[in-house]
């Protein structure tokens, strides 16, 4: 998997919260898309950049963090998450933030986001 597909997971918390916390993101070939994702968890761009998830201030610091920092990757018309950096940076695995659970790393994170 490459660091791209990790960072949307993120963003997928950051649309809801506790135990309505979302994850959609696509694993595997999006047939709708000319590029080879297979094997990476990836989203469409217009999904995540939409005012639902990053169309405010908060959103858009968010999604530039975690770009920054390696979590979410962008390439063409997807950002891909990176599990790897996920467990890095916000001392979870991409497994258990899926099961909606969090980590005092995750918190402090989002806390130290500007």
């Amino acid at each position: 998997m490459n660091s791209a597909s990790s960072r949307n997971a993120i963003l997928g918390l950051v649309e809801g919260s506790g135990s309505k916390a979302r994850t959609t993101w696509c694993v595997g070939n999006l047939s709708t898309d000319p590029l080879d994702i297979r094997g990476t968890m990836a989203r469409f761009r217009p999904k995540i950049e939409n005012e639902r998830v990053a169309g405010n201030e908060v959103g858009q610091a968010i999604l530039h963090r975690l770009l920054a920092d390696g979590i979410l990757t962008a390439e063409a018309r997807f950002y891909f998450l990176d599990p790897k950096n996920v467990d890095k940076h916000l001392g979870i695995s991409w497994l258990d933030l899926q099961k909606g659970q969090t980590s005092e790393k995750l918190i402090q994170y989002l806390r130290s986001i500007r």
